[in-house]
Order: C-alpha cells, then structure tokens, then sequence
C-alpha cells in the first residue's frame, strides 16, 4: 500500500512518551475549565460555578462527586435572587439578563464538570416557572434601567467642545489627562467601539489601539487633505489577540476645515505621539517635510509597540507611560464630557456605537460594497458569500464614511437627546460629612469602598436636580417674557402668579442671568443662602444658568478672553504671529477660508484656539503643558513636544474694566476680590490715579536705600537694620524651631505663626458648608470668616479674646543695661521709654506678653 508508512514518526513517539501522557492528560482534564469566549466572559462563567458549588456544598451538603438535577439549579437560582441587591441605586428589582446569564453559566458548569448531568424536559419547565415566578413576584424585571441614548458625532463633537474649553478657561490638573480624553472619544466615535480603541476588562498586555496599527501617510493626491490614515482594527470584537490578513481597515483622512480640527482623529493621534516621543522630531513641519522625502510618504514611529491611549494616575495628575488605557477610562470621560456640554442623561460608551450606526444610516449617500456582484464574477454561491469569504477578497472599505458624517448636519428630532443651555459642574471635594450623611440616607456601608462610592453617586445625582431645577426656572422665566410681549397685561398678570408659585416651592430663583463667557465667581450672601443650602457645592465656579444659547447650536458660544490664561493667550499670539492690535481681520486671514455661516459667528476667546489652521492646532495642543490644582510640578511627566509645566494664572474677575492681577490659587482670588476698586472703567481708571499719587510718593531706606510704597512699610523694614538686635532663637520652652533669627522682622513671624496661644477651630457661621475644615491660625480664620460676607464687629464677635493679652502690671525696664528703676504703668509708656531711651523701635522682645 502507498501509505502503509504515514504518520510512524508520530506513532514512535507516541508511544515513547505513553506512560508520560497517561498521567498528565488526565491531570490536565481533571482541572479543566469553561474557558471559552472573552475573559469577562470567563470570568462570569467562573464566578457563577463557584458560587454553584458552594452551595451545593454548603446549603445542600452535596458530596464532590454528586451529581446536580435541574431542582439544584432552581433552588440556587432563589438563594441567589435573595441574598443579591442591584448595583444601581434607584433599582428595586435585577435585571433579568443577570438572571439568564447566572443560569445559563450554571448549567454549562454542570455540563463540564458531570458526564452524567442532563435536564429532562420537566426541569426546563420547572426552570421556566422559577423564572416566571420572579418576575411576576417583582424581583426581577425586564425593565431597563436607563433608556438607549444615541451619540452620534455631532454630539460628540459638542462634547469634545466643551471639556476642551473649560480646560482652557478654567484650568486644569495635566494637560497630557485632558488631550487623552478628547482623543479616546473623537476615535471610538471614527472608528466603532471602545474595546477596539483601549483595552478591555480583564485583558492584559497591550490589546489596544498601538502606533503599529495606524499608518499616516502625505496625501499628494488630494488637495483638499494633507494627510490621510488608516486604522487597523486587530482588537475588532472576536479577534482579539487573533491578528491576522483579514482585519477590519478604515481610512480617514484629514480636515481641513478649522471647524472641525477637535473632530480630527489624525490631529489627536500625532499630538499624542508628539508629546508621548514617539515620533522623531517635536514639530508638525518637521514630520510632514520628512514623510515628503520618503518614498512612501509615511510618517514613522519610533515606538510602534505604544498603545496610542495611556492610563491615568491617580486624581488625574498625569499618565503612567506603556500603560494602555482601560475601557472603563473612556466611560468615565464620556460622562465628565457629557455634564459639561449639558446632558445630564445617564451615557455607556455603547452609545457612541449606536450614534455611529445611525449617523451612516442616514447619510445621503449609503455606504455599501458590491459584494453579490463580486460573488458572481469570482463563481461564488450563496453559502460562500453568507460565510464572508467573498468580503474577505474585497477587503476593507476605501471609502472616507468619517469625514462624510462629519459633513453630515445635526438632525433636530424633538424625541432624541436634548442638551440643555450650561455646563454642570461637580463638585471638586466631597468632603466626608457628605459622604457620611448620605450614607446614612441611603442606607450605604460607610465602611466600604462600594458603598463610599455609591454615597458619591447619589450626592452628584442630588446636585444633577438641583441643576435642572434651576435651569427650568431660568427657562420657565425666558419663555414668560416672551409670551408677555404678546399677551395683555391681564394674561401676564397671571401666568406671573402662576410662575410665582411655582418658584416658592424650589425655595429661590436667579434673578439675574450672565452668560457662560461672562460667568463670575460669586462670594454667598444672605439672598443667595437658600441655594447655597440646597446644592452645597465646593466649586469655586458656582452655577449661573447660561440663557443666550440656542438649544440647536452645536458649539459652545463664544467665550470672553479675559477669563483665560494670559499664557495660552500669548501662546496663540506666538503660533499665529499675530501682535496685540491685530483685529478681525488679521485673524480671518490666518485660517483658513471658512464659509458664510461661520463667517457669521463671532470667533474670539478659547474658541479662536480651537479653530486655528490645521497645523498651528497640533504645535499648540502639542506643547500646551499650563497645569492648575497641583501642589508641584515635579511628577508631571516631560519632554517629548510639551514645554516645561507652568503654573495656570487666575485672572480678576474684573479684568474686563483693566485689573492686570494674577492669582495661582482660588482663595487669593477670592481675598483680592473683597478689596478690587475696578469694578468698572471709572472706578479702575479712578484707582489707577491714586495708585500712581501714593506711588510717586516712595518712602526710602536711610541706610540701604530701599524704596517702600508706605510709612508703614518703612517701619517694618527698618526693623531688619536694628543694630542692638542679637541674632539668638526662639526662647519658648516648647518650642522645637533651631532656626537662629537674624533681625527682629523673622523673630516677630515666627512668633506670631507659632506662639500665639491660638487654639485651632472649626467656622461657627451657619451657612458654612464645611463645618469640618479646621482652621489652625487667627489669620487664616479671620479671611474665612470674610468669605461668610462679614466684616469688622461681626469678625471681632466670633474671633476668641487672645488669652495672651493680659492686665497689664508695672515692671521695669527690661532693656539691658538700662538702669532705671521706674515701673511703667502702662504699656504705652513702657513703649515710649525703649524708644526715647535706647532707641528700640521692635519693643516686641522686652514685652512681658
């Protein structure tokens, strides 16, 4: 026979190795496993056969070995609908898909683990009745917990709008955080689902979105696109880790339109390698006149192997680099991104998916392959193309689908989703009376990580309503003004009653609105109590409800640039080469042609930085590095295209009227504002004038000829030229300082700072909201209390008498070696006499307290 020696390699060492295989193989079966599907999959599938197993062993006290009936599974399935509550908050029943999933992993378990399990089909009927039962009793319901939300770009694009430029407004913790989240959501909306852009739960390694897989090339061919790039997908879901000839292929190309630069995957992707060093070089020019020079027209990656979206540390402080990014990173963007363009509907990442969907559903020109066409020319039957083998020899789709959906005008459906008019705001600190009380509301285990989250949870959803309360009053109000204009004087007379009632329930209205460009920050005062009760934020940025928008704009308004950093204002200038007098014009002609509607639209403030020309977009966003609510800058990471890290100024809310000041933190903000006098043109242009008056009056240093803006000034400094002064340290038997002060000036702080018998306390003011906050000097204290709106006598009342201000009783002299033997009776006279006698102007040292 011609095959009689077939496969005798194999069977020699078969039977080699028969004694070894006889026991490992059956080591191997034995603890085998469902491991079938994705690793969440498995997961699941473990994590129900455990439990599965427990209970057989401990609630049935089944032997190892027995076998389980379809009756096991139902009475496991009951135990566990009763020992188990929902994750969701507001939900009184599960979900019944946690349901199927527990019995569907239940009987596969069995199925693995007993050769011997099978349900007859009485214990499917039994399984059916149980289930039944659960949901007629209302412990499971089919009910969805959130409605299906459908993000489509547009959508997305007035997200990315609005993280970007409250960024730009109003600071934020790394810059390197904030463009990875702008550029997770502009390339799960291009290309399809979250799990192929980052990685997914409980995958390791780097299955994700890398450098490898995108390929950026100079488009020579087409004008009106410089660069074009294409996406492999080999984290498509059911390939992963499966790399191979097939994948998924899309292909976008580059906007030109300055409209549309946050919308640009292409411009993301290079800034993210060009503050991430992944390419050569840190300049756009520089990267595209070197991709020209190759034959390829490619631009390239010095680290392929980088996952292109990288993992956050913790508070958001920077990224960890060669950490790719978690799916459930991008969730939580979604929903921070989502509350400050106003939609405050609960958002999964599985709604950009089904955004996407619909937006090439509706495109004017249907995105479609020939594939029976190809079929019939390549001699394909039906079952040949059904099995996808005729779309495997057509490949990927050459078509640009992204930038037809971004060409593609938002369409206005009464049903879908409706952004309102502002941005809500969370809180920057829960504080943990917060968390404690609502606890304790809502019944959570303060003990727990969960049940701490879960507190968190239910105190932002409380501020949600409180938000949408006041933005349907505002509203309510808008509306009322319109129908007054066109109604009789009878008729408003009583809708404003109406409305009146309406209001005394929520306890308060705004009764002046600003718009969001010209949003101040507000110290609270009496007539604004009840609100500050009911939302009880920590946001130095409280709300005002923004009424000059339309709900059918897309984009943010435009914004006033006093309110950002001077920094990014003189980084524009640099980018643009634009000077300090330029005017619309000039700014018109540094991007590029826009068309009439856009024309239209006034265009200052962050927005002219968002919509710059395509490549000054990527040198700014690529080096922007200004980071705000940071105590140091030193764990931020460096290099690549970002400048070094700079502190974010916070400008006077008066700038607009020509106050310059600059603060780095909030509460110097709020201390410059009790006592800011340009509160308009007149008032700064008044103040300026007397600025200058006492300015040009310079008090001068007889010894060292410093110059000093008052007496007093002069007074304090002299102090640093006593020369009967004996350098020594602090002679307070406490005190644990070996620091040796040079003058009395440093003496007299530290005293102050450390000696001054004050006893650290909370603020006694009603309306504080953080009672917890212990404040550890008088001076610090005393400022707090003029947050509250307070001022002299009131202060005074709350303020402790100083314990070390004492009945003054007659002493002598303490100077050495005065001589006298007078006992000053009083403290003034006592002064006097160090001064005229001895010359002793800081008398603070000879003071008996």
């Amino acid at each position: 026979m011609a095959h009689v020696n077939k496969g005798q390699d194999s069977i020699t060492k078969l039977i080699e190795k028969a004694e070894e295989h006889r026991t490992t193989t059956k080591a191997k079966l034995d603890r085998l496993t469902y491991s079938k599907g994705a690793p969440s999959t498995v997961a699941q599938q473990t994590l129900w056969g455990t439990r599965f197993d427990a209970f057989c062993h401990h609630t049935l006290q089944h032997s190892p070995k027995q076998v389980p009936t379809s009756e096991d599974i139902s009475r496991f399935l009951l135990a566990m609908v009763d020992i188990t509550h929902s994750r969701y908050n507001n939900a009184e029943a599960l979900s019944y898909s946690w349901l199927h999933h527990g019995l569907v992993f239940s009987i596969k378990h069995c199925r693995l683990n007993y050769e011997d399990f099978s349900i007859s089909s009485r214990g499917r009927m039994r399984l059916d009745a149980v289930v039944a039962n659960l949901l007629q009793e209302g412990k499971v319901t089919k009910n969805p917990f959130r409605e299906k939300q459908w993000l489509g770009c547009q959508i997305i694009r007035r997200v990315v709008n609005s993280l970007l430029l409250d960024a730009l407004k109003h600071g934020t913790r790394s810059w390197d955080v904030l463009i990875s989240k702008v550029s997770s959501l502009v390339l799960v909306s291009a290309l399809g689902r979250s799990g192929d852009v980052a990685r997914s739960t409980h995958y390791d390694g780097l299955v994700c979105l890398c450098y490898k897989d995108i390929t950026i090339k100079v488009n020579d061919l087409d004008a009106s696109s410089l660069l074009v790039a294409q996406f492999e997908m080999r984290q498509d879901k059911g390939n992963k880790q499966f790399s191979n000839l097939n994948n998924r292929r899309v292909t976008i190309y580059s906007q030109t339109d300055p409209q549309l630069n946050v919308m640009d995957p292409i411009k993301w992707v290079l800034i993210l390698a060009m503050r991430y060093s992944v390419v050569e070089g840190t300049r756009i020019e520089d990267l595209v006149e070197g991709a020209k020079r190759r034959r390829d027209k490619t631009i390239i990656w010095t680290n392929p192997s980088s996952p292109v979206l990288l993992a956050f540390k913790p508070n958001l402080v920077g990224i960890i680099p060669d950490k790719s990014a978690q799916v459930k990173q991008i969730l939580q963007s979604i929903k921070l991104g989502c509350e400050l363009a106003g939609i405050l509907t609960p958002i999964v990442a599985h709604d950009i998916r089904r955004g996407t969907a619909r937006d090439v559903a509706h495109l004017k020109t249907p995105v479609s392959s020939n594939t029976a066409g190809v079929a019939a020319v390549l001699g394909h039957d039906h079952r040949t193309e059904q099995r996808g083998v005729t779309k495997d020899y057509i490949g990927s789709l050459k078509e640009d689908v992204w930038s037809a959906r971004l060409a593609q005008p938002a369409t206005k459906d009464p049903f879908e989703l409706q952004p309102i008019n502002d941005s809500f705001k969370r809180r920057r600190k829960t504080t943990h009376t917060d968390i404690l009380e609502a606890c304790e509301t809502g019944g959570f285990d303060f003990n727990t990580r969960k049940g701490k989250d879960q507190a968190r949870e239910s105190i932002r959803e409380k501020d949600k309503q409180v938000f949408l309360r006041k933005s349907e009053l505002v509203s309510s109000k808008q509306i009322l003004s319109k129908v007054h204009e066109g109604t009789s004087p009878a008729a408003g007379a009583a809708l404003s009653s109406r409305l009146a009632a309406e209001i005394n329930i929520h306890g308060s209205i705004i009764t002046s609105t600003s718009s969001h460009a010209t949003r101040k920050r507000k110290i609270s005062v009496a007539s604004d109590q009840a609100y500050a009760e009911e939302s009880a934020t920590d946001d130095d940025r409280p709300f005002e409800p923004n009424t000059d928008i339309s709900l059918s704009d897309i984009d943010k308004p435009p914004v006033d640039d006093s309110l950002i950093d001077p920094v990014l204002l003189e980084m524009a200038d640099i980018i643009h080469g634009a000077s300090e007098q330029s005017n619309t014009k000039d700014i018109e002609a540094l991007v590029d042609p826009l068309n009439d509607d856009q024309q239209a639209r006034a265009i200052e403030g962050p927005e002219l930085l968002l919509q710059q020309a395509p490549l000054d977009f990527i040198t700014m966003f690529a080096k922007i590095n200004v980071v705000r609510f940071q105590q140091s800058t030193d764990n931020l990471v460096r290099g690549g295209s970002r400048d070094e890290p700079s502190r974010w100024k916070v400008t006077c809310d008066n700038a607009q009227f020509g106050c310059d000041q600059t603060f780095e933190r909030d509460a110097a903000l709020q201390q410059h504002m009790m006592s800011c006098k340009s509160t308009s043109a007149e008032a700064h242009q008044a103040a300026k004038g007397y600025e200058s008056t006492v300015r040009t009056k310079k008090f001068v240093c007889e010894e060292c000829g410093a110059c000093c803006s008052t007496k007093g000034a002069l007074k304090t400094h002299m102090n640093s030229h006593d020369s009967e002064w004996i350098p020594k340290r602090c002679d307070k038997d406490d005190c644990t300082s070996k620091t040796v002060f040079q003058n009395a000036n440093t003496y007299n702080t530290h005293q102050s700072s450390f000696h001054n018998n004050w006893t650290p306390r909370a603020c006694p003011h009603e309306d504080c909201r953080d009672k917890t906050k212990v404040h550890n000097s008088r001076g610090g204290f005393k400022s707090h209390l003029q947050t509250h709106g307070l001022r002299g006598k009131q202060i005074t009342d709350l303020l402790p008498k100083n314990p070390s201000w004492g009945t003054w009783v007659p002493i002598l002299c303490r100077f050495d070696p005065c001589k006298s033997e007078v006992y000053w009776k009083t403290r003034k006279d006592y002064r006097g006499h160090l001064y005229e006698s001895h010359k002793v102007k800081n008398t603070g040292p000879y003071m008996p307290f």
